[in-house]
C-alpha cells in the first residue's frame, strides 16, 4: 500500500489521502471519498515528489539540529502543502510534542506511520519512542501534564501494528513504551517528577483500555506498567524527602496503583484461563460493534474510586467497598457477551452491517431513515429503498427538493440528491439537496462542503435563490450548532462565501448572514466560538466585492452589533461545557477595538459623498492593488484565541495600528 496526500476536488485542501494501488482517496478535512484516474494518480505522485524535494532538506536540518524555531517556521507550510513524507510528519509531531500539544503530536505520528515503509520502520519507531519519552520526562520535570484528553497512544499504536505487526517483537508500541518509562528513573531529580511519571503510566493504561479489548494485550500492558511503576517508586522512596509533594503521597501513590493493576491482572488472568484465545478474539469483535463505551465508563468509575482509596492509603474502608463493587460490575459487563453466548450472533457481521466507520473502524448499521451514528461521533446517511420510487425525470425531481425542505425531511432530501447525481453528476441541485439533508442532520461541516460543491455549477438564473437558501440554511445552522466536531465548517466557509459573491459587485449575502447570526441565542460557548472564527472572513470577502466606504462601514456596524449581543449572552453562561467562553470573549473584545478604529476612520475621512465616490472609483480601477490591501486587512483580523485579550498588549496594539493603516491607505486612494 502506497499512500500520499493530494488536492481534494471537493474542499480544495491538499489533505486528501490517496491509495495509489487502488486509486481510492478520502479527504481528512471534509471526509469525502473520490476515485482517481490513472493520469490523476501520476500527477499526484509527481506533486508528492516535488513537495518532498523542496522541503525535506530543510526539515532534516531543523530536526537534526533540534532547531525548534526553524521547524516551527516551516511547519504550517508543510501541512498546507500536504507533504507525503513519514520523516516530515514525524518532525511535525516532534514540534507539537515540544509545544505540549500531545493530541496533535500523536495524530501527526499516525500520519507518519501511514507514509512509512518497512525499510525505515526501525528508524521511525526508535525516533518516535525517543520523542515521546523526552516529552514525558520534560512534562514531569516541569510539573505539567503530558497526557491530555485529546491524546490517544492506543490509536497510534493500532495504526503502527496494522501495517507492521510482523516487525514488532516486543508487543505493540504502548507496551514497549511503558517498559521504557522505567528507564527514566536515573533522570528523576525530585519526588514530584517521579510521581508525575507514575501518573502518566496509569493514564497510558487507562487510554489503552479505552481502545483495546483483547485480554492477552491487557495482561501484557499491565505487566509492563507494574514493572516501570515499581522501578520509579523505588527511586522516589530512596530519595530524601524534598517537600515537592505530600509525604503520604510519596508512600502511597506507586504501591496504590500497583495494587489496582494487580487486581485487574488477576481478573484478566481468570478470563484467559476460562476462555480460549479464539473466544477472547470473538469478544473483541463483539465490542467493536456494540456499546463498549458503557463498559469503559464502568472501568473509569473503578479507576476514579480507586483514587480515593489511594489518597487514604487504603484506610478508607467505605471507598474500598465502593471500588470493589464497581470492579465487580465492570467485570460482569465486560465478560457478559461470552457468559451469555452473545458473541455468536456477530459471526458474518461484515455482510450484515452497512458501513465501517472511517474514524474508528466500528461496524455501522443504518436505521430505517438511512442514518448511521457511531459512538465515536461520526454520522453518515445512506439512501433508503424509497429511492426506487423516485422519478427519473429531472423536471419532476427538482420541485420535490423544495417540498422536502418545507417538510424538513432529511431522508427524502438525501434520496433526491443521490438520485439527481446518479442521473447528472454535475447538476447542482443534487449537491444542494444533500447539503440541506446534512443541515437537518446537524452535520454543519458536511453541509458547507456540499453547498460549496453545488456553487461550482449553479447557473445565473438560479443564483439569487441559491444565495438566499444557502445564507438562511448556514445562518440558522450556526444559530443552533453545539457539536464541537463541526469546526471543519470554519475551514470551508471563506471559500463558500467567496463562491456566493463570484464576480458580482454589490452582493449583500454577508450582511444578510450577519443579520441572522445577530439573533442567535449564544447560550453555548461553542456557538459563539464558531461564529467568531468566521468574522474575519465575513469582513474581508464583503470588502473585496464592495469597495464603497458606506457599504464597508455598514458591515462594520452590523458586525459590531453582532459581537455586542454575542458577548452579552456569553457572559451569562454559567455551565460552560465546551469550555470556550473565555475564547469567545477574547474574540469579541479584540474585534470591538479593531472595528471601532475602522468606523472612526470612515466617519472622519470618507463620509463626504464626493470623497467616497473618488475612493470607490480609484480602487475599482486598481483591483489587484485593492485585493492585496484587503488581504493585509484579513491578516490583521486574524486573532489568536490562546492569547488573552488585553488592550495594552503588543498584539492588540499592533492589530489596532493595522486597522488604522488600512483606513489611511484606503481613503488616500493613491494620493500622496
Amino acid at each position: 500500500m502506497t499512500l500520499l496526500f493530494t488536492k481534494c476536488p471537493y474542499c480544495g485542501s491538499n489533505l486528501m489521502l490517496l491509495n495509489t494501488e487502488d486509486s481510492k482517496a478520502n479527504c481528512i478535512i471534509c471526509s469525502k471519498f473520490h476515485d482517481f484516474t490513472e493520469s490523476e494518480v501520476k500527477e499526484a505522485e509527481a506533486k508528492r515528489d516535488s513537495v518532498s524535494e523542496k522541503y525535506l532538506p530543510q526539515v532534516q536540518r531543523a530536526f537534526e539540529a533540534k532547531d525548534f524555531e526553524a521547524m516551527k517556521a516551516i511547519a504550517d507550510e508543510l501541512v498546507h502543502e500536504g507533504i507525503s513524507s513519514w520523516y516530515a510528519w514525524m518532525c511535525i509531531g516532534w514540534l507539537d510534542m515540544r509545544e505540549g500539544n500531545t493530541g496533535n503530536a500523536l495524530e501527526d505520528l499516525k500520519l507518519a506511520a501511514s507514509f512509512l515503509d518497512e525499510e525505515n520502520y526501525d528508524e521511525f519507531y526508535e525516533t518516535a519512542m525517543e520523542v515521546i519519552l523526552d516529552a514525558m520526562e520534560e512534562a514531569a520535570r516541569n510539573d505539567k501534564e503530558w497526557f491530555t484528553e485529546d491524546a490517544s497512544l492506543v490509536t497510534f499504536a493500532a495504526t503502527l501494528s496494522e501495517r507492521f505487526e510482523h516487525l514488532q517483537s516486543d508487543g505493540d508500541f504502548v507496551m514497549d513504551l511503558l517498559k521504557r518509562v522505567g528507564t527514566l528513573e536515573d533522570d528523576v531529580d525530585k519526588q514530584s517528577m517521579g510521581l508525575a511519571l507514575i501518573s502518566e503510566i496509569v493514564l497510558c493504561v487507562l487510554d489503552y483500555y479505552s481502545g483495546n479489548t483483547f485480554v492477552i494485550d491487557h495482561q501484557d500492558i499491565l505487566n509492563s506498567a507494574i514493572s516501570s511503576i515499581e522501578t520509579i517508586q523505588s527511586k522516589v522512596e530512596s530519595m530524601k524527602f524534598d517537600g515537592s509533594v505530600n509525604r503520604q503521597l510519596v508512600s502511597n501513590l506507586g504501591p496504590g496503583y500497583v495494587s489496582f493493576m494487580k487486581d485487574m491482572l488477576a481478573f484478566e488472568d481468570s478470563m484467559a484461563q476460562s476462555f480460549t484465545e479464539d473466544q477472547l478474539l470473538d469478544l473483541c469483535d463483539y465490542w467493536s460493534s456494540n456499546d463498549y463505551e458503557e463498559v469503559f465508563d464502568l472501568f473509569q468509575d473503578v479507576f476514579t474510586l480507586h483514587n480515593d482509596v489511594v489518597s487514604s492509603g487504603g484506610r478508607n474502608k467505605g471507598a474500598v467497598k465502593k471500588r470493589d463493587a464497581a470492579m465487580a460490575e465492570y467485570e460482569a459487563a465486560y465478560r457478559k457477551p461470552l457468559d451469555e453466548g452473545l458473541t455468536e450472533s456477530n459471526k458474518g457481521q461484515d455482510e450484515d452491517f452497512d458501513r465501517i466507520c472511517p474514524e474508528c473502524g466500528a461496524y455501522l448499521k443504518a436505521d430505517d431513515s438511512g442514518m448511521m451514528v457511531c459512538e465515536c461521533g461520526f454520522k453518515s446517511r445512506m439512501v433508503t429503498k424509497d429511492i426506487l420510487d423516485l422519478p427519473e425525470d429531472m423536471g419532476k425531481l427538482v420541485p420535490m427538493i423544495r417540498r422536502a425542505m418545507d417538510e424538513k425531511d432529511p431522508t427524502m432530501l438525501n434520496n433526491i440528491g443521490e438520485k439527481i447525481l446518479s442521473i447528472d453528476e454535475d447538476d447542482w441541485h443534487g449537491s444542494f439537496a444533500l447539503a440541506e439533508s446534512c443541515l437537518l442532520d446537524s452535520e454543519f461541516g458536511e453541509a458547507v462542503m456540499m453547498f460549496l460543491q453545488a456553487s461550482e455549477t449553479v447557473g445565473p438564473k438560479d443564483i439569487v435563490q441559491f444565495r438566499k437558501d444557502v445564507v438562511e440554511g448556514i445562518g440558522n445552522a450556526m444559530c443552533v450548532v453545539e457539536d464541537t466536531n463541526q469546526m471543519s465548517a470554519v475551514i470551508l466557509m471563506p471559500m463558500l462565501l467567496e463562491s456566493l459573491y463570484g464576480e458580482e459587485k454589490g452582493c449583500k449575502s454577508i450582511p444578510e448572514l450577519v443579520s441572522i447570526l445577530s439573533n442567535a441565542p449564544y447560550d453555548n460557548s461553542f456557538r459563539g466560538y464558531i461564529v467568531s472564527n468566521i468574522i474575519g472572513s465575513l469582513i474581508t470577502v464583503h470588502f473585496i466585492h464592495n469597495i464603497d466606504p458606506a457599504e464597508q462601514r455598514a458591515l462594520c456596524v452590523s458586525v459590531l452589533e453582532l459581537i455586542d449581543r454575542m458577548e452579552a449572552s456569553t457572559k451569562t453562561i454559567k455551565e460552560d461545557e465546551p469550555g470556550m467562553k473565555d475564547d469567545v470573549l477574547t474574540f469579541t473584545q479584540s474585534y470591538r477595538d479593531m472595528l471601532n478604529v475602522l468606523i472612526a476612520g470612515y466617519d472622519s475621512k470618507a463620509s463626504d459623498p464626493k470623497e467616497a465616490g473618488f475612493i470607490t472609483g480609484y480602487w475599482s480601477a486598481a483591483p489587484e492593488e485593492y485585493e492585496e490591501l484587503v488581504g493585509e486587512l484579513g491578516s490583521a483580523l486574524s486573532i489568536d484565541d490562546n492569547v488573552a485579550y488585553s488592550p495594552k498588549s503588543n498584539t492588540m496594539q499592533k492589530a489596532v495600528r493595522d486597522m488604522g493603516k488600512y483606513v489611511d491607505i484606503y481613503v488616500k486612494a493613491g494620493r500622496d
